[in-house]
């Protein structure tokens, strides 16, 4: 799963931040950092830090080898970047697949 909907600097921000929590160490800020008020004060409390989520990127392995590729054409509900589990068991049924890459948009509804 990869994140291709934010910059690099974006990610690699905030994967600091969590590594510096997750080791208890003091946040050093570089001067072209953009973090809001709510970032801030969610470090300050020792919060994890969210990913931003624009849009993902998947290799689907069906157990026996065969990977495919699929992104998100629309955001499904569930996936966490830094949260979902590498692993993670997602139903694919009646997906759109363009010049060898799955569409991927939440169901319409639940069966």
């Amino acid at each position: 799963m990869t994140e291709i909907g934010s910059s690099a600097f974006q990610l690699q921000t905030v994967a600091e931040q969590r590594k510096d929590i997750i080791n208890g160490t003091t946040l050093i800020r570089r001067m072209d950092d953009e973090m809001d008020e709510e970032d801030e004060e969610a470090i300050k409390e020792g919060k994890m830090p969210v990913y931003p989520r624009g849009m993902l990127k998947f290799e689907l392995t069906m157990g026996d080898g065969v990977v495919v590729d699929a992104i998100e054409y629309k955001k499904v509900a569930g996936i966490l970047l830094g949260e979902t589990s590498l692993g993670a068991k997602l139903r694919v049924k009646n997906v759109k697949v363009l010049r060898g890459v799955c569409e991927l948009s939440p169901p319409l509804h639940h069966d």
